[in-house]
């Protein structure tokens, strides 16, 4: 349920904006999320998001990139919502820079898909050089954007060992998706049925189910 709707939208939004310029970056982090609850009705908004984007704190940049991302094509029209998310790629590009925010950055990029192209360099740095837990999810980012399995395969089946079940169960997803076309990546799925983890065991078998 949005936050406020119809007329009483425009009011709340402009409230918000006249406190956002003097609040701390964690007040300022949750007027954002407050915000983007209510676009689903209107667009309002969109002005806050991209001005915090340029905002000094990166964990507020990060929210008002994510807020762009998802404002409704009912409330800012089909354009301006594909506006909205291109203008948010270079600011996650940018905090793959942070440690603290590299893998919530990446995860956005993946979901916006081949129009991050821009991310595909860094997150390829990032596979070499980050802890193998963070590699993967760097690495299924990469493959949400470009699709290709060079890179991310040897990644995903070192990572099907991983101790963290989110982990497995995150790379059992993506080798469900590279599985048709690689022997390695079916062979690890197919060692994921017995896993330990309930999680992990449903999406390799409802990969198996889907073909």
């Amino acid at each position: 349920m949005a936050f406020c709707s119809g007329p009483a939208a425009g009011p709340a939004t402009k409230f918000f904006e006249e406190r956002f310029q003097n609040a701390s970056p964690l007040a300022r982090v949750g007027l954002i999320e407050t915000l983007a609850q209510a676009e689903n009705e209107h667009g309002a908004a969109r002005s806050l998001f991209e001005k915090a984007q340029s905002d000094g704190d990166p964990k507020v940049r990060f929210h008002a990139a994510r807020a762009n991302c998802y404002l409704s094509p009912i409330a800012v029209g089909t354009n301006g919502a594909s506006q909205a998310r291109q203008n948010a790629i270079p600011v996650f590009v940018e905090l793959l820079n942070d440690p603290q925010l590299a893998v919530d950055a990446a995860r956005e990029l993946g979901r916006i898909g081949s129009d991050a192209n821009p991310a595909i360099s860094p997150l390829k740095r990032l596979i070499q050089s980050a802890p193998s837990d963070a590699q993967v999810y760097f690495a299924i980012a990469l493959w949400n954007i470009e699709k290709d399995t060079q890179i991310i395969l040897p990644v995903l089946l070192e990572a099907v060992g991983s101790e963290d079940d989110l982990v497995r169960a995150s790379v059992a997803q993506v080798l469900c998706e590279i599985a048709p076309e690689s022997k390695g990546a079916a062979d690890a799925l197919f060692g994921l049925y017995d896993d330990p983890s309930f999680a992990v065991r449903w999406h390799a078998k409802q990969c198996s189910k889907g073909r």
